[in-house]
C-alpha cells in the first residue's frame, strides 16, 4: 500500500513541475521579447522555443500520452502565463484573436511535440532520430521563415546552427544520430509550412 501511495504522490509530484516550468517559460519568454537587445530577443520570440519545451516534458514522462496530455496543457499555460505577463509588465493587452491562435498552436503543437519527446527516447534509432530531428527541423524553419538573414543574421545563424545541432545532442546513438541529421532538412520544409499557415492565421485576426 506505501509504495501504491509514494508511486501516486510522485507522479502528481511530476505533473507539478511541468505547471511550475510553463509559468516559468512563458514569464521568462516575455521578459526576453521586451528587454533583451535586438538579435537576443529572438529567444523571447521564438515558437521553437516553446515546442522545445514541449519535447523537454515528453521526453521525461512515463509513455507517449502522458508526455502528449502534460505537454499539451504546459504549452496552454505558456501562452496564458506570456499574455498575462504582458499585461502585467507593459500594460498592453492582445487581440483575443491573436491570443486564441496561439492557444490553438499550443493545444497542438504541445501535444505533437510531448509525444516526440517521449519518442526520442524510444530503442529504435530511426523512430529516435525522427522525434530528434522533429526538434531541430523547428528550430531551422522559423530562421529560414521570418527571414531573420535580412534583419539579424547572427541571430538567424545560430538558430539554424542550434537545430542541427539537436539531432546529434538529443539522438541516444550514433543511428539515432545519423537518422536524425537525415531527416532535418525534409522535416524543417514541413515545418516551414505549418509555421506559414500560423503567421497566415494570425494574419487574418491581426
Amino acid at each position: 500500500m506505501t509504495d501504491v501511495t509514494g508511486g501516486l504522490a510522485r507522479r502528481h509530484a511530476w505533473w507539478a513541475v511541468p505547471c511550475a516550468a510553463a509559468a516559468a517559460v512563458g514569464a521568462l519568454t516575455l521578459l526576453a521579447h521586451e528587454f533583451l537587445p535586438p538579435g537576443a530577443d529572438v529567444v523571447g520570440n521564438s515558437s521553437a522555443v516553446w515546442l522545445a519545451f514541449a519535447f523537454w516534458i515528453g521526453a521525461r514522462s512515463r509513455d507517449v500520452a502522458e508526455g502528449a496530455v502534460v505537454a499539451g496543457l504546459g504549452l496552454l499555460g505558456v501562452v496564458l502565463v506570456y499574455y498575462a505577463s504582458l499585461v502585467a509588465v507593459t500594460g498592453r493587452g492582445e487581440d483575443p484573436d491573436v491570443l486564441l491562435v496561439w492557444a490553438l498552436a499550443g493545444g497542438i503543437g504541445g501535444p505533437v511535440f510531448g509525444a516526440l519527446g517521449r519518442l526520442a527516447r524510444a530503442p529504435g534509432p530511426a523512430v529516435a532520430g525522427l522525434a530528434a530531428a522533429a526538434l531541430g527541423a523547428v528550430f531551422v524553419a522559423e530562421a529560414f521563415v521570418y527571414a531573420r538573414f535580412q534583419a539579424e543574421p547572427v541571430a538567424t545563424s545560430a538558430e539554424v546552427a542550434v537545430g542541427l545541432v539537436l539531432p546529434v545532442l538529443v539522438g541516444r546513438d550514433w543511428r539515432a544520430r545519423l537518422a536524425g541529421l537525415a531527416a532535418v532538412t525534409p522535416l524543417a520544409i514541413a515545418a516551414a509550412a505549418a509555421l506559414r499557415l500560423v503567421d497566415g492565421l494570425l494574419g487574418r485576426v491581426a
